[in-house]
């Protein structure tokens, strides 16, 4: 992967020239709780909309993106509500938990993940933009 992949010519001259790139890491956000929104509120606040080289770039959650069964319709409540306001691309790497299959909703394996972060081209839901994984 290279920045050129994600960010536009002007974007990566600027981080160059900033020395440096940041960037937000986080996991097991996948309960929905008050403490998941502070969070989420906490890190969109250390975005720089004037100069977004001196802030994040981007999220990268780490995995548990959702817990529990039918984690479909879990992603609208439990993720992109949460982190509505970060508007910085948001790559996942999912966990034991987005994979475990809990009810017949969730079945096969992953499927929510996948939907929500394997679509063929970058998507902009509630905010969060998304981009695909693409396993090599």
């Amino acid at each position: 992967m290279a920045l050129a992949d994600f960010f536009s010519a002007n974007d990566i001259q600027a981080i160059s020239g900033f020395g440096s790139l940041s960037f937000h890491a986080m996991g097991d956000s996948g309960v929905g709780t008050p403490e998941q929104h502070a969070v989420a509120d906490a890190m969109s606040r250390d975005l720089n909309v004037s100069h977004p080289e001196q802030g994040p770039a981007f999220l990268l959650h780490l995995g548990d993106i959702i817990y529990g069964p039918n984690k479909k319709a879990e992603y609208a409540n439990r993720f992109y509500r949460p982190d509505d306001n970060y508007h910085n691309l948001i790559f996942g790497i999912p966990g034991n938990h987005d994979g475990e299959v809990r009810s017949s909703l969730d079945d096969p394996s992953l499927s929510a993940f996948l939907e929500n972060f394997c679509a063929p081209r970058t998507t902009v839901t509630h905010g969060a933009v998304i981009w695909p994984y693409h396993a090599q």
